[in-house]
């Protein structure tokens, strides 16, 4: 052959080993490549790529939607003016898998991710309510009930302040969900208001920690502060827009009981939803236990954590007796009421109730946390928001397990309800009796928006407000559709993982959950375009059945 033909048949090769690396999604589109990691051809079927417009993607704020398909997606994303950065959002609707980037790499975006919030506020502990609902389904009525104490029950309407009251508490802890036992526990009344009342135990803990004497008692300006936010602006809220407040014992107030060995049992509150039963071992009160001052928290930031986290209970007690009173009467007609043989042998009405799921349960209470702060005059933001910024790829919105993060997560969702249904689909989620989803679908299929007319639909759009409000700081917020972001800037500004162009990470992304990185050039960069190649993987094998949705959206340019 020769010479000449030689040369030419080598560089028919070179082209055609390019052009099936570029098809692959390989590389880093000429730009950023470098000594990075190079994605391996996915298994089967090859993974077709994708070219992104360069007029769906001009403005900060537009965004481009793709899924995997047969586990992998490839994308050629422009990068005409060598400065873009774009944002990436991943969802998954699936089973948990690894997502390698460009074909993974020792680094992980867990690692990478960073913030630059300008507010990182203090995280009070979790809410009781569901820790306690828990312990109860795990041991037999009966063995509750020999733990009950049996307590007086005077005349609520005839307490004055001063008095002692028994209380018969959840002892439990945020530890132990299979011992629900209870203790006794006096409560001295403090201050009656409008509507409420408040109790703080004398006593101290069994670690030592006192409400009432040396340096974390309650002081009287705070009980003064507490009352006054109570029946000024809890009550009106939570009656005004969740609904009706059960009056168990006749009196037209709430009980709040502040206890150190609701602190050293790790709860910030808990509802109880046992109080509103007519069990003689019940205080048949509507009424929730809060915790006290200590030192691993602030002081000056407890009293508005304390009322926060009252309103936060007041939804859940909302919520119990409004499913209490509508289902009590068919319940009655096959349980009949309550004897200790009845409860003991899973007889009585009032332990059949069905209750809200706890994800939607807890969202709702959080969501009534931010309108407090809200109308009260503090920042929307608090710290468990941040939780769940930290450990976004492993929260699924759905599958509530009380960690800070999950907390974090419902509350956010709840909030972009609130901004994209209105206050009365609010109430209606928590007055319907329905559960979950099906709780959803009901409040917003009548929705003027056809995109938020499903649990699906508002799901992913609501992925949308989270990935825009992250990067609020990168992007004209004016570009993005009202129904994909928030009214509120909750100051979650995080930079995310910041990928070079064509560098390659990985990250384990659990099922229901979400993670974001960011694309930007390196120094140097030249190319009209880069490609990204993403592939979830079990283990070594590629996962063919992924249900991962990817967003791409511009930022604004890198300097």
């Amino acid at each position: 052959m020769h010479v000449n033909d030689r040369i030419r048949s080598v560089y028919i090769v070179i082209a055609i080993i390019c052009s099936v690396l570029t098809l692959v999604g390989c590389g880093g589109g000429g730009g950023g490549g470098g000594d990075n990691p190079v994605a391996p051809i996915p298994a089967l079927p090859d993974t077709p790529l994708i070219s992104l417009k360069v007029q769906d993607l001009a403005t900060p704020g537009t965004s481009s939607d793709h899924a995997f398909n047969q586990g992998a997606l490839a994308l050629r994303i422009p990068t005409s003016t060598k400065r873009e950065r774009y944002a990436v959002l991943l969802s998954n609707g699936g089973m948990g898998s690894t997502v390698k980037i460009n074909g993974g790499g020792s680094s992980t975006l867990n690692s990478a991710r960073s913030s630059i919030a300008a507010v990182t506020p203090m995280t009070r502990p979790v809410c009781g309510t569901h820790f306690l609902r828990e312990a109860r389904k795990n041991l037999l009525p009966s063995a509750i009930r020999a733990n009950r104490v049996a307590t007086l029950k005077p005349m609520r309407s005839a307490e004055i302040l001063g008095d002692v009251v028994a209380f018969s508490i959840f002892s439990g802890n945020v530890t132990n969900l299979y011992n629900a036992t209870y203790t006794k526990r006096n409560g001295v009344l403090r201050r009656i208001g409008t509507y409420c009342k408040i109790f703080v135990d004398p006593e101290p803990a069994p670690n030592g920690l006192s409400a009432a004497t040396g340096t974390y008692a309650i002081n009287d300006p705070e009980l003064n502060t507490m009352v006054k936010n109570f029946d000024e602006v809890i009550y009106p809220l939570m009656t005004g827009q969740y609904g009706p407040s059960c009056d168990m014992d006749g009196d037209g107030k709430v009980a709040v009981f502040l206890s150190p060995l609701v602190t050293q049992n790790g709860f910030a509150g808990f509802f109880d939803s046992e109080n509103l039963s007519e069990s003689p071992d019940s205080n048949q009160r509507d009424m929730f236990c809060m915790w006290t001052p200590y030192r691993d928290y602030d002081r000056k930031e407890w009293l508005p954590a304390t009322c926060e986290t009252i309103a936060h209970e007041f939804q859940h007690l909302i919520n119990f007796s409004m499913r209490m009173e509508m289902q009590k009467s068919s319940l009655m007609s096959i349980y009949g009421g309550y004897s200790a043989y009845n409860r003991d042998h899973g007889n009585y009405w009032f332990d059949k109730i069905t209750e809200e799921e706890a994800w939607l349960d807890e969202a709702l209470s959080v969501g009534a946390e931010i309108r407090y702060r809200r109308l009260v005059g503090d920042p929307a933001t608090e710290g468990r928001f941040k939780s769940y910024m930290d450990d976004i790829s492993a929260s699924s919105l759905t599958s509530f397990h009380k960690s800070l993060a999950d907390y974090g997560c419902v509350g956010l969702f709840a909030q972009y309800l609130l901004d994209q249904g209105g206050a009365d689909r609010i109430k209606k989620l928590v007055t319907s009796g329905l559960q979950g989803k099906a709780n959803i679908f009901a409040a917003f299929s009548n929705h003027e928006r056809p995109e938020l007319q499903t649990f699906e639909g508002i799901y992913k759009n609501w992925t949308k407000a989270i990935f825009a409000e992250m990067n609020r700081r990168h992007l004209d917020m004016s570009a993005i559709p009202a129904y994909q972001k928030y009214t509120l800037d909750f100051d979650l500004d995080r930079s995310s993982s910041e990928l070079p162009y064509g560098s390659g990470a990985q990250e384990y992304l659990s099922g229901g959950a979400l993670t974001m990185f960011i694309l930007e050039p390196p120094a140097g960069y030249t190319a009209d375009s880069a490609t990204l190649y993403l592939q979830a993987v079990v283990g070594s094998t590629q996962q063919t059945s992924a249900s991962i949705d990817c967003t791409v959206m511009r930022l604004n340019d890198a300097p």
